[in-house]
């Protein structure tokens, strides 16, 4: 389990997830917000995109792992 901490949609928010969650499944799963989806997987389809630090962001999972483990 990993520790994570962030504010998503104006609101603080953390929770210990297992590591190989996707920060999309995190914003669907665990926050229940579902405008967020899986499409491809892998970012062609753009599905996946959420702002990150106001910044579009193609949310696939080597994106997650480097963001999630940022101080």
């Amino acid at each position: 389990m990993v520790n994570i901490s962030m504010t998503v949609n104006g609101k603080a928010v953390s929770a210990a997830v297992e590591d190989r969650t996707l920060l999309v499944e995190f914003i669907r799963e665990h926050l229940h917000l579902t405008g967020t989806h899986v499409g491809c997987a892998t970012s062609p389809c753009g599905a996946c995109v959420v702002h990150v630090d106001g910044k579009a962001v193609k949310v696939t999972p080597d994106v997650w792992r480097r963001t999630s483990q940022q101080p």
